[in-house]
């Protein structure tokens, strides 16, 4: 903008050409000039520093420079004389009217020139003052673009910007430029690859990537790839319980069917393992079978399906559930190879699109304590409260009482304060106890020949008492 009011501004003038400029930018005055000032200058987003200079240009010939010294400027905004062609030889090429000046920054530290953009083109007028917001100056990036984010990389290339080239992509995996070296699929830099064979003649990095052999199965399961409600498995999982399968191995699905969900599954007081299996039976048909592994179950809560009997699929789902009958249901211990008749918490009878929610699905073959855990090691205390804690010290009974001091448990006797045990207290003359014989008093006294009883009269070698 053209100021109109009259600016501080000679200080700024008179110091113009007594400060050394950049040699290659150095000029001759002339009559016709007009000042620019810039509030803020910035190199590459950073204010430039005190000794870094700002230079104008019309066209390639330079027509003013200003070291830009904020400190030595009124109010900390520096202004620069641009000087205009006022017909003198040495002033061609320089500003006249309507001329719009470009400008360039000078880093006094890279000793580097960079192309600098006003945030106003304001054209030139002799004798007039331009306050501008702005002048920011960047690089030329690696591309030549104007500020542009184009790097060189370690190998030399220029990448970023819009190259569209990723730094550094012309490494190999051993970080040298343009090499040759590759990551195998096992992640191993120039490494052979799979070479290890599995028992399938598949080639893995590691023996524990090698498939599941399905001759690894335990000896009472057989592997299935495609069982119901189990095709997501892995591995030894798909190791199914025999008597979990029908003729055609997998167990039918059924347009009718209902879930039977357990919190709890115990063998012999012990939780099951995510290994294990549990299955619903109709009479001596598997309906449903579950892996027990909890961590793949909703809320770490599973249910077991119940297949049931559909007339459109009669040879499919003979023997399946029809409502009202009762599932019964096992449990397959993998470790030990061996099947469980588990009893649930509540019998339900089976009914089609129904979920049934039950506590405790459990086996036990060892004896139940009082408090009905399965080979617990709760007992009947002496006072008859399952895993009570008994006759509590200090007390003779489970009423809490305790001895009197005659032994008797919650008797009344105490002892008097004679300390005689149900006694009958200070009833003598001295209290707890008779006068002692020969003595006068409680205190153990005796009378003296004057007969006064603790007093110190005695008789003398001549028979007289005091004398």
């Amino acid at each position: 903008m053209k100021l109109i009011i009259t600016i501080l501004l000679f200080a700024n003038i008179s110091l113009t050409y007594s400060q050394l400029h950049p040699d290659e930018y150095e000029n001759i005055s002339s009559t016709e000039q007009a000042f620019y000032m810039f509030t803020e200058v910035f190199l590459n987003d950073e204010l430039i520093e005190n000794n870094d200079w700002v230079v104008a240009f019309n066209g390639d010939v330079c027509v003013g420079s200003y070291q830009w010294d904020t400190s030595a400027c009124g109010q900390g905004i520096c202004s620069m004389v641009t000087l205009g062609d006022d017909g003198e030889t040495y002033a061609e090429g320089y500003l006249n009217q309507g001329d719009i000046p470009t400008f360039k920054i000078y880093d006094t530290s890279e000793d580097t020139y960079y192309d600098a953009i006003s945030s106003e083109n304001i054209p030139w007028e002799n004798g007039q003052i331009y306050l501008i917001d702005k002048l920011e100056g960047y690089y030329y990036d690696c591309e030549g673009t104007f500020g542009g984010s184009a790097i060189i990389d370690d190998c030399g290339i220029c990448s970023m910007g819009f190259t569209g080239h990723v730094p550094n992509s012309d490494k190999d995996c051993f970080g040298t430029c343009f090499g040759e070296a590759i990551m195998d699929e096992c992640d191993i830099c120039d490494g052979d690859g799979a070479n290890i064979m599995c028992w399938d003649d598949s080639f893995v990095c590691n023996v524990d990537d090698c498939p599941f052999n399905p001759l690894l199965c335990p000896g009472n399961t057989t592997y299935l790839n495609d069982y119901l409600g189990n095709n997501d498995a892995q591995g030894a999982q798909k190791c199914i319980p025999n008597l979990f399968l029908n003729d055609e191995n997998s167990i039918n699905s059924s347009t009718k069917q209902a879930f039977y969900t357990f919190h709890i599954v115990t063998l012999n007081g012990e939780f099951i393992d995510d290994a294990d299996w549990v299955a619903a039976f109709n009479g001596d048909v598997c309906v449903g079978a579950k892996l027990w592994d909890t961590s793949n179950c909703n809320n770490e809560v599973c249910n077991v399906p119940a297949m049931g009997y559909d007339s459109n699929d009669e040879i499919g789902t003979q023997g399946y559930c029809e409502v009202g009958d009762v599932p019964t249901f096992k449990i397959y211990d993998i470790s030990e190879d061996t099947y469980y008749d588990a009893i649930p918490s509540e019998n339900i009878p089976w009914v089609s699109l129904s979920n049934y929610d039950i506590d405790i699905l459990s086996f036990c073959n060892l004896a139940m304590d009082c408090a009905g855990e399965c080979g617990g090691m709760a007992e009947i205390d002496e006072c008859g409260i399952c895993n009570g804690n008994g006759i509590i010290d200090g007390t003779c009974d489970c009423d809490g009482n305790v001895l009197d001091c005659s032994g008797v448990c919650g008797g009344d006797a105490v002892m008097d304060e004679c300390e005689i045990c149900d006694g009958p207290g200070e009833i003598y003359e001295c209290g707890c106890n008779e006068l002692s014989e020969g003595t006068c008093d409680c205190d153990g006294n005796i009378l003296d020949c004057s007969g006064i009883c603790g007093g110190n009269a005695a008789i003398d070698e001549c028979g007289v008492c005091g004398g």
